[in-house]
């Protein structure tokens, strides 16, 4: 319980924190809103009894006192009637401003939240995929706390006043009213319980669901489920997983339901046992007409503001548990473990891998393991191997993507934890292979590859274009640079998987400071000629600087300073091209794999070429 109070107190901070003005207009109109009922019966029973009393030939106006005093009685209950009237529907206005204000808050936390997650293990687990699922699902929910807390304000407004009118019709009216609805209380808190674990239980089937979703309306489906003629199949699984958890909710909602309704009649007989006592002193002649409407509607009021407090409270308890799945996205550990500075002497070592082994969350399988080799400053390596091997897996070490489960990745002597990893990752100019591309303009794609420069630095972006040889293609845009990439916007455009690898390098050259260069795959998915431009650039650009470069084109891996050769985790050679292709080992073999469907000879590339 105690954790439920503490998610719901702080749903409540949140929602008051986004949009305080609304919430302040909604408390105020819904405190009106609230003690107008126990008003409203007060004025309707002096009238009746007005009205009554004139009928056996006592003038209204002397039942009440004077005309002044009969004017002000009608008047109120006239106005009353209309200000409450005017307050639902300025509820409903400012409810409404309320809702956007802490849904566009929420949204804004969580993203914040996610893009503080330094490292990408997370975004690797099915538990992080299921937090956040539950996390964006809970956002519309938010702003309903300040709904249900002003519904609670309402309640106990309406409850309090007309608890004590109850009371004076009998003491135990209004005790034998909440002993009844008791029950129902706790049953809606257990089915509130259940239908939450169920949510989590269902959390990855919605994720099958969002999956099929996309591969059902998005572009990047579009092409291949048409080719493939799956999207019946698509939208069969689709339906199997949506009536499957949509069924598992309405039978245990059917369940309570059902246990909710004997319930229900419970609390009927007790208000049913305070509704015949009240006629039964009518019949006896101890009240009045007016005082008969008053407690009637007393009784039947204080049970409906007794229910609305109740399924405020259920439903606020509710929304606590999802508010517990955003707060679950901020506690998420990035996997990232910084250590403050040790004293060491200054190096110029580069970049070093020690005895490094890692292992991918839900792998039982090390991607690397003890590895160690270095890139010296002004050097250039080249990781090559099958696929597998763990070379991407040694770029995201060295990006500080990850740490290591066991070893030590360095830059010039300093371990990466005791770099602050910000300024350690804007050190670094990375083109990764399977990068972004980003629904931006075209001057973002490449501008954000070094956002400390000014967001209207043209020149540069375009000298960094130039560099990767895609400079023309973009002039040639509709809008140019300002074009955005993306077909799913307005005037968008698209590029070629060639053309987006070129822009994805001019990302990587725009930093052009860089104190190390990390290009993996820098010629995928181009044809032979770009492939061939492409080095030549890049040969170019790396030339003095210190780079680490994973490419399976072994011909244009011969131009760099050292190879190292990958095989299932492990460095089984190291060399130039010219003394792996003496030694005859798997880098030989790879190598004149690679050169026969070509008839070059193997032999005859050498690193001067």
């Amino acid at each position: 319980m105690k954790q439920e109070l503490r998610s719901i107190a702080q749903g409540f901070g949140l929602a008051i924190r986004q949009a305080p003005g609304a919430f302040t207009r909604l408390f105020v109109l819904n405190a009106v809103g609230g003690a107008a009922p126990a008003v409203v019966l007060f004025i309707q029973k002096l009238l009746i009894d007005g009205i009554t009393a004139s009928s056996q030939g006592v003038g209204l106006a002397e039942l009440l006192g004077s005309p002044t005093v009969l004017s002000v009685a009608i008047g109120s209950f006239v106005i009353l009637n209309t200000i409450i009237d005017a307050v639902e529907h300025l509820v409903f206005f400012s409810s409404s401003t309320f809702r956007d204000k802490v849904v566009g808050a929420t949204k804004r936390r969580i993203l914040r939240d996610i893009g503080k997650l330094r490292g990408i293990r997370p975004f690797e687990t099915p538990e992080f995929a299921s937090r956040l699922h539950l996390a964006v699902a809970a956002i519309p929910s938010i702003d309903y706390f300040g709904k249900l807390m002003n519904e609670v304000l309402i309640g106990v407004l309406m409850v309090v006043p007309l608890a004590a009118l109850t009371a004076t019709l009998a003491w135990w009216v209004p005790l034998i009213i909440v002993a009844a609805i008791g029950p129902s209380m706790y049953v809606q808190n257990r089915l509130e319980d259940r239908t939450w674990s169920l949510k989590v239980a269902q959390a990855e089937t919605e994720k099958q669901v969002d999956a099929h979703e996309r591969m059902l309306v998005t572009f990047d489906y579009a092409k291949e489920t048409r080719l493939l003629g799956i999207g019946g199949l698509l939208m069969e699984r689709w339906q199997t997983l949506v009536y499957g958890a949509m069924h598992q909710i309405i039978r245990l909602r059917a369940q309570g339901r059902r246990t909710v309704l004997l319930w229900s009649l419970l609390s009927a007989a007790g208000v049913s046992a305070a509704f015949f006592y009240v006629v039964r002193q009518g019949m006896r002649g101890m009240m009045s007409a007016g005082d008969l409407a008053l407690y009637i509607g007393a009784v039947f009021q204080f049970r409906r503001g007794l229910f609305m407090l109740i399924s405020s409270f259920v439903e606020l308890r509710a929304q606590g548990f999802r508010v517990r799945a955003i707060q679950d996205v901020r506690d998420m550990d990035d996997g990232l473990r910084d250590r403050p500075p040790a004293a060491r002497s200054e190096s110029t070592s580069g970049l070093t891998f020690e005895d490094v082994t890692f292992c991918y969350p839900g792998s039982e399988v090390n991607a690397v393991q003890r590895v160690s080799f270095g890139v010296s400053q002004g050097r250039s390596v080249a990781l090559v191997g099958a696929n597998g091997s763990g070379k991407t897996t040694l770029v995201k070490l060295a990006c500080r993507l990850y740490d290591p489960d066991a070893g030590t990745v360095s830059w010039n002597g300093r371990p990466l934890p005791e770099i602050p990893v910000d300024g350690w990752r804007a050190s670094v100019a990375a083109l990764m292979q399977d990068h972004s591309r980003f629904p931006v303009s075209a001057f973002d794609n490449v501008w954000f590859g070094n956002v400390g420069a000014s967001d209207e630095d043209l020149d540069g972006v375009r000298a960094a274009a130039g560099q990767s040889g895609i400079d023309a293609r973009i002039e040639r845009l509709p809008a140019g640079w300002r074009t955005p990439l993306s077909k799913e916007l307005a005037g968008g455009q698209d590029l070629s998987g060639g053309e987006w690898q070129r822009l994805a390098l001019a990302r990587a050259f725009y930093r052009s400071e860089a104190a190390l260069i990390v290009l993996d795959e820098p010629t995928y998915g181009v044809d032979p000629a770009a492939e061939g431009d492409i080095w030549e650039r890049v040969r170019g650009w790396i030339a003095g600087r210190t780079a680490l470069i994973v490419s399976h084109r072994l011909g244009l891996t011969r131009f760099v300073d050292e190879i190292v050769v990958m095989d299932c985790g492990n460095v089984v050679e190291r060399g130039d091209h010219a003394s792996l292709m003496m030694a005859g080992g798997l880098y030989a073999r790879m190598f004149k794999t690679q050169a026969r469907p070509y008839g070059v000879d193997p032999h005859s590339w050498t690193h001067q070429e």
